[in-house]
């Protein structure tokens, strides 16, 4: 969702009665998401944004977790995509205890999805060998 750096930009630039009205709109359309039952991880995280522009980084940590556990990586819909250690939104809470424990482990879980796609060897060739009759693919 492009709305939350919008609403930042906005914000930051003066135009705070428009800024309040698409954070209103866009609070109001992630409700209406989560009440049809919604659980594209996307939900999480622009909540997490959302509190973080509101200045609630207890919130946004709560958030972060939960889009981690859904299993964002950093990834959108859209080419502008950050994780919470670049997101100029996280940027208002960023420097919080818990936050910074959420980036934590937003970056481990990104850390074991790297690790795990190495192992898979994708676009690696393998090669067998033989020592002591028995037949090793490294």
């Amino acid at each position: 969702m492009l709305a939350p750096p919008l609403i930042l930009a906005m914000q930051g630039s003066g135009r705070s009665d428009e800024a309040a009205e698409l954070r209103r709109r866009l609070s109001a359309d992630l409700a209406q998401l989560e009440a049809e039952g919604d659980t594209y991880l996307r939900l999480p995280v622009s909540r997490a944004q959302l509190a973080a522009l509101d200045g609630r980084p207890d919130v946004a940590a709560h958030w972060i977790d939960e889009a981690v556990a859904a299993g964002w990586k950093g990834q959108a819909p859209y080419r502008l995509a950050f994780g919470p250690d670049e997101d100029p939104v996280f940027a208002l809470v960023r420097g919080d205890a818990r936050v910074k424990r959420a980036i934590t482990r937003y970056r481990a879980s990104v850390g074991n999805e790297g690790a795990a796609l190495r192992r898979l060897r994708i676009g690696q060739q393998s090669r067998t060998t033989r020592q002591g009759g028995v037949e090793h693919r490294e």
